[in-house]
């Protein structure tokens, strides 16, 4: 058994993002949110165009905009989301701001008397319309689609996006290939935050560790820009964990579910419930906890050295019987943090901690010939020890593994005039 570990500890990183547009005096602003007509549902990556400047702004995650440095004066707001009605509507802008709440409806059908929205078409405009707002090539999952599958974990959610591919391990996801190439050419992060691979000599993260419960959203950016590292090679894959900002109301979600297996006559337990909520609307809590033991048995059959005889039998020169018994633990939790200290500074701090225990029985029965068969056909071959020595191995392994991803990340940011200020602190 072999314990290693690696951690990064990220001091402080601080981005400044400067956007000037017009006259330096001009000081008043405007900020809002988009929602859907639930009043429960914020609509990030939805465009509002402000039509006398020509000016765009995307809405975050939590649904909310902000244009700088206007002046005063009335305007005309335009805005846009995949499967939703354009909606305009106008606002006066005074000192020292002003603000706009826009409420979306789903897009009307031609020949259709009404519409019945589900879960998944608001999945599908949810991840569109992030993507489109993406400066990047990028494919997004949202918690509501992840929600709908039995996923097991972060990497079994990832692989329902496109160019996707999940290298297995017992029948599980463990690592993601981006558009074919090597899982060691990829880069993770939780909150903005790059997490270490906790296996020396590979960059590649094991995302089975990760519960795919806890997630908010899985970003997968298939192209780099400049504010990105340059290591990324083949893709960042970024995991989101819930603030509570992103939902209008509070919010809880408890999930049950068992598998059976039939090899050993045992179930497997998994569970988990993840809440939202706000106090005073300048407090937003979120998180989560989550639980998985999976019990179960697997065979297989492998063969080398295959060959063929004189007469045309085709076999193997090695053969092995393998039976495992395996027991898969993962326990994780997450807890963010939002406080809007002013209208323009909101702080937080998320963390997310979880941890992957994997205990593996193999019992293997491996069978070596020495000399071709005696005879055979197209379904198998007869060896004898006549005609040469035939070697039995009986064969016990016993492995254990366990896996800790841990990341923490606390900041801010600030709206002064002009400027956008993001502060942030982490570790991993």
């Amino acid at each position: 058994m072999r314990k290693a570990s690696r951690r990064n500890l990220l001091l402080a990183t601080t981005a400044l993002t400067v956007c000037m547009v017009g006259s330096p005096a001009w000081s008043a602003s405007l900020s809002g949110s988009v929602s859907d007509t639930s009043g429960v549902r914020a609509l990030g990556g939805a465009q509002v165009i402000i039509l006398e400047l020509n000016r765009t702004a995307e809405t975050g995650t939590d649904g909310s905009f902000r244009f700088g440095d206007l002046a005063p004066g009335r305007y005309t707001l335009r805005a846009r989301y995949a499967s939703a009605e354009i909606v305009e509507t106008t606002v006066d802008v005074a000192e020292p701001g002003a603000r706009a709440d826009i409420v979306m409806a789903p897009a009307a059908k031609p020949g259709l008397e009404s519409v019945l929205v589900t879960g998944q078409q608001a999945t599908l405009a949810s991840s569109i319309s992030r993507q489109k707002a993406s400066d990047t090539v990028e494919s997004v999952l949202t918690r509501d689609a992840i929600g709908q599958f039995p996923d097991q974990n972060v990497a079994e959610a990832a692989r329902r996006a496109p160019g996707i591919n999940v290298l297995n391990d017992q029948g599980e996801g463990r690592f993601i290939s981006v558009r074919g190439l090597d899982p060691n050419l990829n880069s993770a992060s939780i909150n903005g935050v790059r997490v270490p691979a906790p296996e020396a000599g590979a960059r590649s993260v094991a995302l089975d560790v990760l519960a795919s419960e806890l997630v908010e959203s899985i970003e997968i950016k298939k192209t780099l820009t400049p504010d990105m590292d340059g290591d990324t090679i083949g893709a960042s894959i970024e995991i989101n964990t819930t603030s509570a900002f992103d939902l209008k109301k509070p919010f809880v979600s408890v999930t049950a579910e068992g598998s059976f297996n039939n090899l050993n006559n045992n179930w497997s337990p998994k569970g988990a419930i993840d809440f939202a909520t706000t106090v005073a609307d300048r407090l937003g809590i979120a998180g989560g906890f989550s639980y998985y033991k999976r019990n179960f048995s697997t065979d297989n059959i492998e063969m080398d050295g295959w060959d063929e005889t004189d007469d045309g039998v085709v076999f193997a020169d090695t053969v092995e019987f393998r039976d495992y018994d395996v027991k898969r633990t993962r326990i994780a939790g997450s807890l963010s943090l939002d406080y809007k200290l002013t209208d323009d500074t909101t702080l937080f701090l998320r963390g997310l901690h979880s941890r992957f225990e994997d205990q593996e029985y193999r019992k293997t029965l491996i069978m070596e010939f020495d000399e071709e068969p005696s005879s055979g056909d197209g379904d198998g071959a007869t060896f004898l020890s006549d005609d040469g020595e035939i070697t039995i191995v009986r064969d016990v392994k016993d492995r254990f593994e366990a896996q800790t991803i841990t990341s923490i990340t606390f900041g801010g940011e600030t709206f002064a005039g002009p400027w956008t200020i993001n502060y942030q602190g982490s570790y991993s």
